[in-house]
């Protein structure tokens, strides 16, 4: 109540100063979802502050469905082994590739931004001649896992990534080992974040855990995920839905509102010198300012503002989606367009890559990895702004 009062108080120039300055990640979340309705969103934080123009790629790249974990809130697809780890060679040949196309015209990328994942990428053996490439190439590497390897291959292997997201999967995963983890990854220089996933049957669990880790770990971010009901999940079948899709998990209320209250944890000190890897999202004031502003994807999906229909979008040429199947798309979860080559079957030299934005054919938009891709409202031109950055 008091925040409100002084909010009203203030003329609305000075009203944005006093949010972001002051308080941007323990306040109320209506008046910071009012503050951002006028704005647009444009695209992530890059290297280039002072451009428009995106020189990232990021691959969202999904080596296969090998995993150590049957989790029942997983798809089978996600750990049935239906789709073995990938010859070594065709994997080498698809960052050779990748690296390649899009460092030229009329992408212009300088960086390409390898994001690994699996089932578990560690277990693959092809992992660290991959990684290897990536860095000779001048490339980074992230790695999302579950963290199940031991402290003694972590020690040996944590200087190989740029940045670790450590998930956490409260049916199988022991936090304490995910804590230890995020401590030798730290130790060793590797920005880490902590993804921790809000199963309702071990609800109390997960709350255990996230305070465990914000408390212990040495995570930049401790970031909570609801779950989705994944037609044919062992989880949907024992709550006795049969969709023909996927459905949102029916949390209580009491459970989302500790959600929203908790939904991230950033470490104060460590997020002020957060890598440029890490990207959040920009957006810019539709008229009348220069300001910018980042956001977290998580926030973004919590409080509805993931909504771009009829926007451009450019998938494809800020981000590629490789598939456990070889599929080479331009988004990783909407299928706004058709696989455009097969990293295990093609000839990557002879692919249409994408060279045009598509138009956003969706209501909203549930995918962290494609909101990293520029989105420009229809009939907006583009533009140079002057960005003082502002995270939320």
């Amino acid at each position: 109540m008091l925040l409100r009062r002084i909010l009203r108080k203030l003329p609305p120039k000075y009203r944005y100063k006093f949010l972001w300055r002051y308080a941007p990640y323990h306040l109320p979340t209506a008046p910071l979802i009012q503050f951002l309705e006028p704005y647009d969103r444009f695209g992530p934080d890059t290297v280039d502050r002072e451009s428009f123009t995106n020189p990232m790629l990021r691959v969202n790249w999904n080596l296969g469905n090998v995993c150590t974990y049957r989790c029942s809130y997983c798809s089978k697809h996600c750990h049935d082994g239906s789709h073995p780890w990938p010859e070594t060679e065709k994997a080498l040949n698809a960052v050779r590739e990748i690296d390649r196309v899009y460092k030229q015209a009329p992408y212009n990328k300088q960086t390409v931004v390898f994001e690994l994942l699996g089932g578990e990428p560690t277990i693959w053996p092809g992992l660290d001649e991959l990684v290897e490439l990536i860095k000779d190439t001048g490339n980074q590497c992230m790695l999302v896992t579950n963290g199940v390897r031991t402290l003694d291959w972590w020690k040996k292997n944590a200087h190989n990534f740029d940045y670790v997201t450590l998930s956490f999967h409260p049916e199988s995963a022991d936090y304490r080992h995910l804590t230890q983890v995020s401590q030798l990854l730290a130790d060793a220089g590797v920005p880490v974040s902590i993804l921790c996933l809000m199963y309702p049957p071990r609800w109390d669990y997960c709350i255990e855990a996230r305070d465990y880790f914000v408390a212990h770990s040495r995570a930049r971010t401790v970031n909570l995920q609801m779950l989705t009901l994944l037609k044919g999940s062992r989880s949907a079948d024992d709550l006795g839905l049969h969709e023909s899709r996927d459905v949102p998990w029916p949390y209580s209320e009491e459970q989302r509102t500790w959600f929203l209250n908790n939904r991230e944890y950033i470490d104060p000190e460590a997020h002020q010198t957060r890598p440029w890897v890490e990207t959040g999202m920009k957006f810019f004031k539709k008229s009348g300012t220069r300001k910018a502003f980042r956001v977290s994807s998580a926030f973004l999906t919590s409080h509805g503002l993931n909504g771009w229909k009829d926007w451009d979008c450019y998938i494809g040429l800020d981000t590629l989606f490789l598939e456990q199947n070889g599929d080479v798309r331009r988004e990783a979860m909407c299928r706004a367009a058709k696989p455009f080559a097969n990293w295990k079957s093609d000839d990557l030299s002879r692919a249409q890559w994408p060279t045009r934005p598509t138009k956003c054919p969706f209501t909203h938009c549930f995918c962290s990895h494609d909101y990293r891709s520029r989105k420009v409202r229809p009939g907006a031109k583009d533009y140079v702004p002057s960005i003082q950055s502002s995270t939320l």
